[in-house]
């Protein structure tokens, strides 16, 4: 390991936990963006007068020389990776980040509603009944104010209110152009009443940015010695209480083990940001309770997770949960 980049890290432990927690989110997204992307030259590039910088790296002890550590070279308006840096040590930050942001804390746990679970039921009962205790205490997780807070750190709010002005702006106005006519052939005019609460807007920009920007489905994890795909072999057993299990995939190509923990807990999922739709709805669904919404997690049992929002502004559904999000196929990716 790079003698520079563990002093470089250990600096961060430095700063204030919200600035410290910044910086460590940045260069996470930064290492994300170039491993996922290796042969994309705009993610190798950071622009100086980028916020990023100016606002979480900048100010942070450590900040920059770990850019600098895993290979960044400062050029006339920008700092650039080199396409000759070796990506193992970007690997080697990440690691190092994400075991100094998700310290081994185990959930509250109400061990009194297993004892509701019937004594008369048969093993194969038992085990779904202690799944369903294990979900609605998940789901008790969404309301933790600390937890909340820690979401809201990385929803961009004020983005997404900007988007959803615009958005609802576009939609006046094309009721506007349909009140004034100029829509031929429309027997039924619509009105300012027709469009959706702009909190239902919200929402689907929140999606979008979701979907888009912050989360990242993995089916299988890349390998952390030569990037290649893997193939899952076998499921082991966490010591990690936030962990359900751990996936082992094999590399396809150099034969490296790699681990993909399965976190049930969204407060880590909160600076990973990948998995599948477990992962994918456990994080959303946060998100969602954190914003005020009426959400909740669907559970199929045979294999699948998403969230449910409830509609409570349109008369015609009478508030039924009626918006589906979550991942739908591999083909499709979410919806």
């Amino acid at each position: 390991m790079d003698k520079d980049l563990l002093r470089s890290v250990d600096l961060l432990k430095e700063n204030e936990e919200e600035v410290r927690n910044d910086a460590e989110n940045a260069l996470l997204t930064v290492c994300q963006n170039i491993l996922s992307h290796p042969n994309d030259k705009q993610y190798r590039e950071v622009r100086l007068d980028n916020p990023m910088v100016t606002t979480k790296l900048l100010p942070a002890l450590g900040g920059i020389e770990c850019l600098f550590d895993i290979g960044f070279v400062e050029t006339t308006d920008c700092l650039s990776l080199p396409e000759e840096a070796p990506l193992s040590k970007l690997q080697a930050l990440q690691n190092l980040l994400n075991k100094s942001s998700l310290p081994m804390i185990a959930p509250t746990v109400d061990t009194a509603l297993y004892d509701l679970i019937p004594s008369t039921c048969t093993e194969r009962e038992n085990r779904f009944f202690c799944i369903i205790v294990e979900y609605f205490q998940g789901v008790l997780r969404y309301e933790d104010p600390s937890l909340q807070e820690k979401a809201k750190k990385v929803i961009p709010i004020i983005d997404l209110e900007i988007a959803t002005m615009t958005r609802l702006g576009q939609l006046h106005k094309h009721v506007k152009l349909f009140q004034a006519g100029s829509q031929k052939g429309v027997e039924k005019q619509q009105d300012e009443h027709d469009i959706d609460d702009a909190k239902d807007l919200f929402l689907m920009e929140l999606l979008h940015w979701f979907k888009y920007k912050f989360f990242t489905w993995i089916d299988s994890p890349k390998c952390t010695a030569c990037f290649s795909e893997c193939k899952r072999q076998e499921v082991v057993s966490s010591n990690d209480p936030r962990c359900s299990r751990v996936e082992i995939h094999k590399c396809t190509r150099c034969g490296t083990r790699v681990k993909f923990p399965r976190y049930t807990d969204p407060e880590p999922l909160l600076t990973l940001r990948r998995g599948r739709c477990g992962e994918w709805s456990n994080v959303f669904t946060l998100f969602c309770r954190t914003l005020g919404y009426d959400a909740r997690v669907i559970y199929d049992h045979t294999d699948h997770i998403w969230t449910e929002v409830c509609n409570g502004h349109c008369p015609y559904l009478n508030g039924k949960y009626v918006q589906r999000y979550g991942p739908y196929t591999k083909k499709d990716g979410f919806i």
